[in-house]
């Protein structure tokens, strides 16, 4: 069996999707397990038999894993406190896990908190469960890591449910979240900062950027600097973000794998055509790619996206050709295992197929194009192949078949990739030497007007989507026919 990893990883998601949506529960898993691994034992010398066992083996082994991650009864501690008395006012404490950017002129925040305590008078009771807060006019910037002190009503309703669609309340729950709470400015209160957490300092390297982009950049291009370099999207206009979901480049908006994989084409680029060392050169490429991910606040999309790319090169060092299918197979395993209900999340699997495409495809289609490598080539077949992996998965998640998405990517992806690099150089010149940073932030401003105007006329055009309900099953699987169909043909001649 060619690829083995990449089998693998596709029966392990599969035994995932079969546990998460009720078609095997964790006994139905634990008795297949103990017939794929029995017949496994006893066809040892029959090789007919070895690779549906072992397919059948992580089956069930990805049907264990949601299962044990999701063993016990549903929801947390802070969700069942919050039932038996839902008109009580309570006082909790607990370390945020993501926020977004506040500055003084924001309105409203949304925190993700960890709870751990209740206080109840002077009495102190243990209590975890994951809090969404929604904070009306904050008074001061809060970083994940920091333990905050929170007063207020306890609620059930995390956010507006369209049934079988996905929406933030699924989300939330995914994720660990199961109840929310509604504060004012002055019903938070910062109680002490976690100086070891490495999300503290990521999210404080992330906020002294976010500081250095608005003495540097006109306010006019920050929301949309804020969500392609810092991915925070609440700054950004409603419309705006609508207009690139129509034109299939809302990709774009999250710091995750398209952003890493620009960065890592990018250098590539550049160290290939000046370090002969494969080693040399793919080892600094891991190293720049993960000081992007840093760089863009430490956010779990980025540093996965960065994980990704960093096993796919990790074939160089190792004096192996990189294959992206099992690389991608290690990958997917890795991520599944730490957290199985990863697989229903469309950020998660937006992130994975943009990464997947530009690993699969890119390559491929360049090497089609003929002639040599340049700049030029390479941002042209990224911009037709980052899209081909997570397109399904995007019409599935936001109800549109953007038409137009091959032609929207080929003008605003290589805008994107200028867009990353003048950021870098703001930032790094906003540190050591801020006058010459708004040179770069100034130039910024037509960059993202370009982009911004781009996707606007096109998401207007009366052509350019179609509003359709999310893929079946048969679609799906006949896109993956043509996906798979494609690429085997750009990758071998004989299946052309």
């Amino acid at each position: 069996m060619k690829r083995p990893l990449a089998w693998a990883a596709a029966a392990f998601a599969a035994g995932v999707y079969l546990a998460g949506t009720g078609w095997a529960g964790l006994p139905a898993a634990l008795t297949l397990f103990a017939l794929a691994l029995l017949v496994l034992l006893l066809a040892r010398w029959d090789r007919r038999m070895q690779a549906p066992s072992l397919l059948t083996l992580f089956l069930a082994l990805g049907a264990i894993c949601h299962g044990l991650h999701t063993l016990g009864p549903p929801g947390d501690a802070l969700m069942r406190l919050q039932r038996t008395d839902p008109e009580a006012l309570v006082t909790v404490e607990g370390t945020v896990r993501d926020a977004p950017i506040i500055r003084a002129d924001s309105d409203y925040a949304r925190l993700i908190v960890a709870v751990d305590t209740v206080l109840e008078g002077d009495v102190r009771r243990p209590v975890s469960g994951g809090l969404v807060v929604r904070w009306s006019r904050p008074g001061f910037p809060v970083l994940p890591g920091e333990r905050v002190r929170l007063r207020g009503y306890l609620g059930a309703r995390l956010g507006p449910v369209n049934f079988g669609l996905p929406g933030v309340e699924g989300y939330l729950r995914r994720h660990g979240i199961h109840t929310e709470m509604r504060i004012g400015d002055t019903q938070l209160e910062r109680i002490a900062v976690a100086y070891t957490s490495v999300r503290y300092w990521g999210a404080r390297l992330r906020a002294w950027e976010a500081e250095i982009l608005a003495q540097a950049v006109p306010p006019l291009a920050l929301p949309f600097l804020y969500a392609v370099w810092l991915g925070d999207r609440s700054w950004l206009a409603r419309s705006t973000h609508d207009h690139f979901i129509n034109t299939g480049t809302a990709h774009i908006l999250a710091v995750s794998g398209v952003h890493c994989g620009l960065i890592f084409m990018s250098v590539v680029f550049l160290l290939r055509t000046s370090i002969r060392r494969r080693k040399v050169w793919s080892l600094l490429a891991v190293l720049a790619v993960f000081a992007f991910a840093l760089a863009a606040g430490a956010r779990i999309s980025s540093l996965r996206a960065a994980c990704m790319l960093s096993v796919y090169l990790a074939a160089e060092l190792v004096d192996r050709e990189p294959d992206a299918p099992s690389a991608l197979g290690i990958a997917g395993l890795i991520f599944l295992f730490v957290n199985p209900q990863w697989l229903f999340d469309a950020g998660f699997l937006l992130s994975f197929g943009s990464v997947a495409s530009i690993l699969l495809f890119v390559p491929l289609i360049e090497n089609a194009m003929g002639g040599n490598t340049n700049a030029i080539k390479g941002m042209t077949a990224t911009a037709l192949g980052v899209q081909l992996v997570p397109l399904p998965i995007a019409a599935g998640a936001f109800q549109v078949v953007p038409l137009l998405s091959p032609f929207a990517n080929l003008l605003v992806v290589p805008l994107l990739t200028a867009v990353l690099w003048m950021c870098l150089l703001t930032v790094v010149f906003g540190a050591v030497a801020p006058p010459i940073a708004p040179l770069f932030g100034y130039a910024l401003v037509p960059l993202v007007g370009l982009i911004e105007g781009v996707v606007t006329f096109l998401s207007e055009s009366r052509v350019g989507r179609i509003l359709a309900p999310a893929p079946s099953w048969p679609a799906l699987a006949a896109y993956a026919l043509g996906a798979a169909a494609l690429w085997f043909g750009l990758a071998h001649r004989e299946w052309r």
